[in-house]
Order: C-alpha cells, then sequence, then structure tokens
C-alpha cells in the first residue's frame, strides 16, 4: 500500500495542478480565440484586397488592356504584406502578374484551390461574381503574422505560467485562505475575458503580495491582447477615413478645375462682342463657348455627386408649375438638341401642375434627361417629352429613339458611374453620374425614377413621378412687370489671385464704360478699397493675404463700405459656402466662372451704393 502523501504535499499538489490547469485552459482559450480571430481577420483582408484589385481591373480585362491591370497591380505595391499578385483572364490564362524579389512566382489557375495558411503566408485565389457572372479571378501570395503571433503568445503563456506556479507554490506552503483567493480572482477575470471578450477587465491591483505579481502579470498580458485589437480598429478608422478625403477630394478637383475656366469664358466673351464678325472666328467662339459650358456641366455633376454622398445636398423650396421646370429645362438643352438635328416634341397638360420643390434642381433633373435623350440618338431622331397627373403625381416621361439599354443593365442603370457597353463606345457617353443625379434628386423631393427600354437599338423611356402640391385656397396674384433700370457705369474694384481672370473680366467691363481697378490679393484689394472706395467689388474667396470674406468683413465695418455692393467669385457653391459669404457681408455669391450676363444684371439692377467719403 502506497505511503500517504502529507498535507501540505496534498495541497500543494492540488493547489499547484488546480492553478495551472485553470490558468492553462483559459490562456489557451483565450489565446484561441484571440488567434482565430486574427486569422479570421486576415483572411478577411486577404478578401478585401483581392476583391478590390478583382474590380479594379476588370475593365483591363475586359478591354484587353494589359497596361492599366499592370497599373492596378502597381498601385498594391504600396502594401509591405503583398509579395505577390496576378490577374487571370475568363478562360484560365495569366493576364498580368507582380511579385516582388524573392518571392514565388503565380502559380497557374489550373491548381486554384482557395485561399492557404502556410506558416508565415497566406496565399490563394479570389473570383468575382456579380448577377452577369464571373468578372474575373485574381491570385495573391501575403505574409501572414498567425505564427509569429502564437510564438509570441506561447511565449507570453510560459511566463505567465511560470510566474503562476511559482507563487501557488509559495502559497500553497503557507496554507492561508487569504492564498485562494487572489487566484480565483485571477481565474474570475479570464472567464470573463474569454465569454465576453473584454480585453479591458483587470485584476485589482495588490501591491507588496504574492499574488499581485500573478494579478499583474495577468492584466499585462490582457493589455498586450487590448493593444493589438485597438492597433486594428485604428486601421479601420483609417480606411473610413481615407473614404471620406476621397469625396472631399472630389469636391475640392472640381473648385480647383473651375479656376482655369473663369479667364477662358471671359475672354470668349470678350472677342464675341467686340472681336469682329468673321465667320471663321464666330465658328471658334461656338466651339469654346460649347466645351467650356460642358466642362462646367461636368464640374457641377461632380460637385453634386460629393454632395449627395456626404447628405449636404440643401433644396430651396417654393411652390411652382411643372410647366415652368419643364421649359427651362428644354430651353437649357435646346443647344443640344438642335446640333444633333432631332426634332423635340413637349406635350404638357393645360391644367396647371403644381409642385414643392428647388427649381434649379427639378430643372436639372429633366435636362439631364433631355441631354441623355440627346446624346445617344443617332442624329435626326425624335424625343419626346410628356407630362401629365397621375392621381396625386405627376408623372414625366422622356423617350427616345436611341442605342436602348441591355436588359441586365436596366436594374444598375441609375447607379454612380454605371454605363452600358454601348453608351461607353459613344464619343460623348460623359461620366455616368447623370442618371446618379436624376434619381437621387428625384428622391430628395419625395418621387421616383423608373426607367424602361424594349432592349438595344430600340430606343428608352424614363419616368419621373413628383407628388403634386396641396392647392386648395391658393390664390396666385399676377406681378407686375417692371423693367431692369438701364446699365450706368460704375467704379468696379476686382480681387483675384488668377492675373488672367482678373484682367479679362476688367478688360470686359471697361469695354462697357465702367472704371475698373484690379487687386490680385487680399492685402491689396482692401488698400485700394479704402482709397478708391467703388460702387461694386468683385471677390475671390481664396486670396492669399486676407481672404475674401476677410476683406468682406472689413470693408462692412468701414463706414464707406456699408452700402458697397459686394459680390464673392468663387469656385466654392455649395450651400453653405453662400451662407458662409452672406455671414460675411457679400450681396451676391456668383460660382466660377461667372457668366456676364450675370455680373451685368447685378450691375444693372443693384442701386448705385457710394457715400461719400
Amino acid at each position: 500500500m502506497p505511503k500517504p502523501a502529507s498535507i501540505r504535499r496534498s495541497v500543494t499538489r492540488v493547489v499547484l495542478l488546480t492553478t495551472a490547469t485553470a490558468l492553462l485552459i483559459n490562456a489557451i482559450a483565450l489565446i484561441a480565440l484571440d488567434i482565430g480571430a486574427f486569422r479570421n481577420a486576415e483572411l478577411a483582408d486577404f478578401q478585401v484586397q483581392a476583391d478590390m484589385l478583382a474590380r479594379a481591373s476588370a475593365a483591363a480585362v475586359a478591354f484587353n488592356d494589359v497596361k492599366e491591370a499592370n497599373r492596378a497591380l502597381r498601385l498594391f505595391e504600396q502594401n509591405p504584406n503583398l509579395q505577390a499578385a496576378a490577374i487571370y483572364r475568363a478562360d484560365g490564362r495569366l493576364f498580368a502578374s507582380y511579385a516582388r524579389k524573392g518571392a514565388s512566382k503565380p502559380p497557374p489557375m489550373a491548381n486554384a484551390s482557395g485561399v492557404d495558411f502556410e506558416r508565415d503566408r497566406l496565399r490563394g485565389f479570389h473570383t468575382v461574381h456579380e448577377d452577369d457572372g464571373a468578372v474575373n479571378t485574381v491570385y495573391l501570395h501575403m505574409n501572414s503574422l498567425l505564427y509569429d503571433r502564437a510564438l509570441r503568445y506561447l511565449a507570453i503563456l510560459a511566463a505567465v505560467m511560470a510566474g503562476v506556479l511559482g507563487i501557488a507554490l509559495f502559497l500553497a506552503h503557507r496554507l492561508q485562505q487569504s492564498v485562494t483567493g487572489p487566484i480565483l480572482v485571477v481565474a474570475d477575470a479570464a472567464k470573463q475575458v474569454v465569454e465576453r471578450r473584454d480585453y479591458s477587465v483587470r485584476v485589482a491591483p495588490q501591491p507588496g503580495t504574492e499574488t499581485g505579481v500573478l494579478a499583474e502579470a495577468f492584466n499585462y498580458m490582457l493589455a498586450a491582447l487590448g493593444d493589438e485589437i485597438r492597433e486594428r480598429r485604428h486601421a479601420e478608422s483609417a480606411l473610413r477615413e481615407a473614404d471620406s478625403r476621397k469625396d472631399r477630394f472630389l469636391a475640392t478637383l472640381a473648385h480647383e478645375l473651375r479656376n482655369p475656366l473663369a479667364p477662358i469664358v471671359t475672354c470668349f466673351q470678350l472677342l464675341r462682342r467686340y472681336g469682329g464678325g468673321d465667320a471663321a472666328q464666330e465658328r471658334a467662339h461656338e466651339v469654346i463657348d460649347r466645351q467650356v459650358r460642358h466642362m462646367t456641366r461636368l464640374l457641377d455633376d461632380l460637385l453634386d455627386v460629393a454632395r449627395i454622398t456626404n447628405d449636404k445636398v440643401q433644396l430651396r423650396k417654393q411652390r411652382l408649375t411643372l410647366a415652368s421646370v419643364i421649359e427651362a429645362a428644354v430651353e437649357a438643352t435646346r443647344p443640344a438638341i438642335d446640333r444633333a438635328g432631332h426634332k423635340l416634341s413637349v406635350a404638357i397638360p393645360q391644367e396647371p401642375l403644381y409642385i414643392d420643390g428647388d427649381a434649379v434642381r427639378l430643372a436639372q433633373v429633366f435636362a439631364n434627361l433631355l441631354n441623355n435623350a440627346a446624346k445617344y440618338t443617332n442624329r435626326g431622331g425624335m424625343i419626346a417629352l410628356t407630362a401629365a397627373r397621375k392621381d396625386t403625381h405627376a408623372e414625366v416621361t422622356v423617350a427616345d429613339q436611341g442605342i436602348g439599354i441591355a436588359a441586365e443593365d436596366l436594374p444598375k442603370i441609375f447607379s454612380i458611374f454605371a454605363q452600358s457597353d454601348p453608351a461607353r463606345d459613344r464619343s460623348e457617353g460623359g461620366l455616368g453620374i447623370g442618371l446618379f443625379l436624376v434619381k437621387a434628386l428625384t428622391e430628395l423631393h419625395g418621387g421616383a425614377a423608373s426607367v424602361a427600354s424594349a432592349g438595344l437599338g430600340r430606343g428608352s423611356q424614363f419616368t419621373v413621378r413628383l407628388p403634386l402640391a396641396d392647392v386648395q385656397g391658393l390664390e396666385l396674384v399676377a406681378g407686375t412687370q417692371i423693367a431692369p433700370p438701364e446699365s450706368v457705369p460704375r467704379r468696379i474694384l476686382i480681387a483675384d489671385d488668377n492675373r488672367d481672370a482678373a484682367e479679362s473680366l476688367a478688360t470686359m467691363l471697361r469695354l462697357q464704360g465702367n472704371d475698373v481697378q484690379v487687386a490680385l490679393d487680399g492685402v491689396e484689394a482692401m488698400a485700394i478699397a479704402h482709397n478708391y472706395q467703388p460702387d461694386t467689388a468683385l471677390l475671390d474667396i481664396g486670396m492669399p493675404g486676407l481672404t475674401g470674406y476677410e476683406v468682406a468683413r472689413r470693408i462692412r465695418q468701414a463706414p464707406w463700405g456699408r452700402t458697397m455692393v459686394l459680390v464673392a467669385v468663387t469656385g466654392w457653391g455649395a450651400m453653405d459656402d453662400r451662407e458662409r459669404a452672406r455671414e460675411a457681408g457679400f450681396d451676391h455669391h456668383l460660382t466660377k466662372p461667372a457668366r456676364i450676363e450675370d455680373i451685368e444684371r447685378i450691375l444693372r439692377e443693384e442701386p448705385m451704393r457710394r457715400v461719400a467719403g
């Protein structure tokens, strides 16, 4: 019969085995959970990178553009974990590839077997599928930190277990109840971490005690795990910020591209009015005017996309007649329709249909539809715009005899940047954002946009439904038309750090008999305003020295500047930009490139405001 172990030895053995087993199981479970989560995160990152590469190269594969595919691959060189990548055709042949020095070349697609973890690497194939089937297949070979992470955790576990066993042995020898309490606290904390995945759990510090060492080691392990998780969350936040910066970039790009348009437009109008009547010269004028207006529309559309995606569109709603909105849209698109030799028929009910909406935005909706019909209809085609009352809604339909829309493209035709293949092949295909704006602006008015087409080559029909306004008890009073006063020569200050824009506009206004002074920065503008005391000041916003806002505020604070007509001329045209201009003291806000007609209207309608100095 074996000799019974002493109580001390038995207690020591029980304490050591219990503590070691509990902490080992919990630590292993904790590490296993984190390793699993880290493995899933690496796999998710692999899927995201592969999906981004597949979508970025889809067009290149579709158009057999190897150069564009290699450009897409080079974008991923910035990822230090990416060792190799490849793009395959639909038939499995290699289309384009990339590999860092020392990395193995991408395998044939025939060896595709999903995604594999191999110690310190992660590699595999990924195929993107959409409604119309596979887009393309890509291969990625990325570094994996999973193995190093596991070794680090094992080292931490070994260190913690060594400390725990030493402390447990010391406590077991003392045979005191106070020893088991702290150990149970640590075990309970580990259980909470496992069950709740809450890495902020900490064991209360116990200074001066052996169990405090255990608690400190345990807390250190949790802190290390918590830091890893916070770093991952920070990376996710950085990705979201990058997406936000992309939207801001679109808005800034449109603003920056507006600036060179201003002097072009002004010089064109200067040449058209004072440059003679040569037929070839007149033709050149028309081309410049048409192309500048086309570029301006593209920039406006880019700005609208940025505003809509950031929920910054503000509607100036008022009671309108549908006929007036359609009339404005037809007037804006008539030149493009006539140039293409199309015939436009417009059918509007005799009864007035009233809607509550933003006149500019609604005219933009119908103008986009008419422009699309003109662009995608062969020369000499028919375009029909019809409006009718449908119960409590007004329904406007734009039908054409154009290239039509394939059935598979109909569900995504209103998506941003969406274009059917025939539309992309046309020289005036556009950016693919016009219909996105139609749908978004219509829905902001509580309406809906839809499309129908019998197929390619059989035309298209776009329908916009808008809720009718309640006109019960509405009294319409005809206003008396007052002829605008004749234009009077003015003393005008132009301030813009773009010398070409400032000088060309000054030349135009001087030819009309005005006395014009030019400033190229905010400080110079303020000095000229003080000495010259003009009737009207046309101020750019983004000037060096003093911004246009600061110049406007200082002018308004001076006794001689309180009645001066201040006009902001800027590339920033959002609603909040207009509100900032109003708060700074501006009377008017014009978006670059400003039309000379708008400036003339302001000079003609505003009364002379000079105050004797």
